[in-house]
C-alpha cells in the first residue's frame, strides 16, 4: 500500500513539482525514469536472490530504502537529488514487489488468481490514497513537500510493522541453476507474459502520470477534480480485484484476462472522446474496473507455469514493469513536449491495443503447448 501511495502521489502534484524545479514536460518524465532505473536493477536482481534469501530480510532493506527515498524528495531543492530519490524509491519498489508476489504465488499455489488480485488490491488502496490526497494539499495551499513528507511517515510505521511480522524463512521454489533460469526467460511463453506486463504498466503508469494535467488542459477543471476521477480510477481498480478473484476461477484466468484487456481499451477510448468532466470520471471509473485484474492474472500465469522457480519468474516479469514505467510516461512527455498532450494520451490507447492483441495470442496453439509445465 505504502509503494502504491509512493508512485501515485506525484500525479496531481505533476504541475507544482515542475515549477519548483524550474523544467520543462519532457524533463518532468526524468524522474519516472530515474525511477525506473532503480527498478528494473532492483527486479533482476531481487528475483533471482528471493529464491536463496530469507525474505524478511529483503523486504525491510526495501522498505528502509522507500522511507529514505520518501524524505530525501521532500527535502531537496536540486534536481540532481531528485532524481536520486527516485531511483532509491525505483530500487525500493522493485524489492517490495518482487518479495510479496513471490510469497503469495507460494502460499496460494493451487488459486493464484485468487491470491494475486487480494495481494495487488493494497497497491490499488494505496494508489487511490496517493492522487487524492496530493490534490486536497494542493488544494488547501500546501505544498507537495508536504505530500511527500505524509508518504514518508507512512512508510517509516510500515516499516517499523514489518520487525514484528512473521515471514516464511524463504519460498518453496527449487534452487535454480542460472542455466536453468537463462531458459526460463529466453522461453517465448515467458517473453509474452512479459510484453503485456509491458504494455499493461506503460498503459497505467502513462493515466497516472499524465491524466490529471490532462483534464485540468481538455476541459479547465481545478487539480482537485481532476485529482478525484484519478482516484475514481484506483478505487474501480481495488475493487476490481476482490471481483476478479472471485470471477479467475469461475470462468479461468484467460477468458477473464480477455474480458478486462478489451473492456479497459473501450474505457480508456470514451474517456479520451469526452470534453466533459463528470464523463471522464465516469470513463476513468469503467477503465479502472477493467484494468483491475490484467496485471494479476499475468503474474497468475506466470506463476503456474514456472512454479518451481517463482522468483525468478516474478524478477523477469517485473523487469518489464520496470520498463514500462521507465519508458512509456516519459515517452508521453516528449510526445507532448513535440506535439501536445493531447496526442501523447493517444499514444497510451496504442498500448491498449497492443495488450489486448497480446492477450488473444495466449490462446495461440503454440503458446498453449508453452502454458503446460
Amino acid at each position: 500500500m505504502c509503494y502504491g501511495i509512493s508512485l501515485t502521489v506525484i500525479g496531481p502534484a505533476l504541475g507544482e513539482v515542475g515549477a519548483s524545479f524550474g523544467l520543462t514536460t519532457d524533463r518532468l518524465g526524468l524522474l519516472t525514469t530515474a525511477l525506473s532505473v532503480g527498478l528494473l536493477i532492483s527486479v533482476l536482481l531481487c528475483g533471482y536472490i528471493v529464491d536463496r534469501t530469507p525474505v524478511k530480510l529483503v523486504i525491510i532493506l526495501g522498505q528502509i530504502l522507500l522511507t529514505a527515498g520518501l524524505v530525501l524528495f521532500s527535502r531537496t531543492d536540486l534536481f540532481l537529488v531528485a532524481l536520486i530519490a527516485f531511483f532509491m524509491m525505483g530500487i525500493a519498489g522493485g524489492v517490495i514487489e518482487v518479495v510479496t508476489n513471490t510469497i503469495i504465488a507460494n502460499e496460494y499455489a493451487h488459486n493464484r488468481g485468487l491470491g494475486m488480485n487480494i495481494l495487488h488490491s493494497f497497491f490499488g488502496i494505496g494508489a487511490l490514497i496517493g492522487p487524492f490526497f496530493s490534490g486536497l494539499f494542493l488544494d488547501l495551499g500546501h505544498s507537495w513537500r508536504l505530500t511527500y513528507m505524509s508518504a514518508s511517515l507512512l512508510s517509516g510505521l510500515a516499516l517499523m510493522l514489518l520487525f514484528f511480522t512473521a515471514f516464511p524463512r524463504q519460498v518453496d521454489s527449487d534452487r535454480i541453476e542460472l542455466s536453468t533460469a537463462v531458459d526460463i526467460v529466453k522461453s517465448p511463453y515467458a517473453l509474452l507474459l512479459g510484453l503485456l506486463v509491458l504494455f499493461y504498466v506503460g498503459s497505467e503508469m502513462g493515466i497516472n502520470y499524465w491524466s490529471v494535467l490532462y483534464m485540468e488542459r481538455r476541459m479547465d477543471i481545478s487539480t482537485l477534480i481532476a485529482s478525484s476521477y484519478l482516484s475514481y480510477f484506483w478505487i474501480a481498480m481495488t475493487a476490481g480485484r476482490y471481483v476478479c478473484a472471485a470471477a479467475a476461477k469461475k470462468i479461468g484466468e484467460w477468458a477473464l484476462l480477455a474480458i478486462l484487456t478489451i473492456g479497459a481499451l473501450v474505457g480508456y477510448a470514451l474517456f479520451l472522446m469526452t470534453d466533459v468532466g463528470w464523463a471522464a470520471g465516469v470513463a476513468m471509473t469503467g477503465a479502472g474496473m477493467f484494468f483491475s485484474g490484467i496485471f494479476p492474472i499475468i503474474m497468475a500465469l506466470g506463476g503456474n507455469r514456472f512454479s518451481h522457480a517463482l522468483g525468478t519468474i516474478n524478477g523477469f516479469l517485473m523487469s518489464f514493469m520496470a520498463g514500462g514505467i521507465l519508458i512509456f510516461p516519459w515517452l508521453v512527455g516528449i510526445i507532448a513536449q513535440r506535439t501536445n498532450l493531447d496526442i501523447g494520451m493517444m499514444f497510451i490507447l496504442v498500448l491498449m491495443v497492443l495488450l489486448a492483441a497480446g492477450a488473444f495470442m495466449l490462446r495461440l496453439p503454440v503458446m498453449r503447448r508453452q502454458a503446460s509445465p
